[in-house]
């Protein structure tokens, strides 16, 4: 075998490449038809717009950057996608929780602090008549570990919660196996429960889930449906960084027991957490805090650290959206 040097290999390798740019740019003219000439040549119309700064023949510059005219337009598009992926995933949800001080009140290793009354339908009908407000939900919630069982199988974690009928529908959620809770599962108080995927795909590795038994610290629960987002109350994924800003990476499954269950599992007289679905997105703060303002106006706790908070997370909405503005005009001088 003949080995080539190396020194002909690139002379080869050369004259190979600039044949190909002779074939490619060869323009024929009426002056001279072997005169290549690059005022004469086409743009390609695949060539990336947003290419900084191009020289042509003559000298001149080009800025297809700065005179982008979809940019502004594109990036309003970007920050409301980021808005909506953020402030409830396109359902608008609020999430109105007790806090201590700057901490959700963790009931877990603690009473209940007198002073705290449970959320009467009365009102919830004063929250449901706010005029930011269209629809409103009452769920107990707690993350576990190693509390929820299927024979030999069991979640590491798991976020439990007591819900309401209307939750799942304040929240997005839809029923994609089985069925959902009755009105004679709240009032019979039956033990049933509803799964997410997650969960269901750890503790039935088969698939096989309906009219299934599980534990849930230590108490038997029937397996009724399985539950869901809906599809437009996901936010939008289109990147890993968009992936790791909206989704919850701690692997955590979800199961939902209606909430006169509640008691049976944790304390009674437990108060509730509050979801509610505003009007739109940009309603979202505004009912979110009269939602807080008027349970907290119930309270009579002696600790004034102890209070009901709104997420507001249209404010982190907007800081992410600055953020990435001023991503991206960095981007252009990069």
């Amino acid at each position: 075998m003949t080995i080539e040097p190396i020194s002909s290999i690139m002379t080869v390798q050369a004259q190979n490449t600039s044949a190909a740019k002779n074939a490619a740019t060869k323009v024929t003219t009426e002056e001279n038809a072997s005169e290549y000439n690059p005022a004469n040549v086409k743009p390609i119309d695949k060539i990336d717009q947003t290419t900084a700064v191009v020289e042509n023949a003559q000298g001149k510059e080009q800025s297809n950057t700065s005179a982008d005219p979809n940019r502004e337009q594109q990036q309003h598009v970007t920050n409301e996608q980021i808005k909506k992926n953020l402030v409830g995933a396109g359902n608008n949800a609020v999430n109105i929780q007790l806090y201590q001080g700057d901490w959700t009140l963790d009931l877990s290793y603690q009473e209940v602090p007198d002073g705290i009354p449970e959320i009467s339908d009365q009102v919830l009908g004063e929250i449901q008549a706010l005029d930011e407000v269209e629809s409103a939900a009452l769920y107990h919630r707690r993350n576990e570990y190693d509390a929820v069982y299927a024979g030999s199988q069991k979640l590491a974690s798991c976020n439990i919660f007591g819900i309401d009928s209307n939750y799942l529908d304040a929240y997005g959620f839809q029923i994609t196996k089985g069925r959902g809770f009755s009105e004679k599962d709240f009032t019979a108080n039956r033990k049933v429960v509803l799964l997410d995927k997650t969960t269901a795909t750890a503790l039935f590795p088969d698939g096989n889930v309906i009219g299934k038994i599980i534990e849930v610290k230590g108490e038997p629960f029937t397996v009724i449906g399985m539950m869901a987002r809906k599809e437009n109350s996901q936010p939008v994924i289109n990147s890993m960084e968009d992936y790791y800003r909206y989704v919850s990476t701690d692997g955590s499954g979800t199961i939902c027991i209606p909430d006169t269950l509640w008691p049976i599992i944790y304390q009674y007289d437990e108060p509730q957490n509050l979801v509610v679905r505003a009007t739109s997105t940009d309603e979202m703060t505004a009912a979110g805090e009269k939602a807080a303002d008027i349970l907290n106006s119930y309270l009579t706790v002696s600790d004034e650290t102890i209070k009901y908070k709104g997420e507001d997370l249209l404010e982190q909405a907007n800081q992410i959206q600055e953020i990435s503005s001023s991503t991206n005009q960095q981007l252009l001088w990069i």
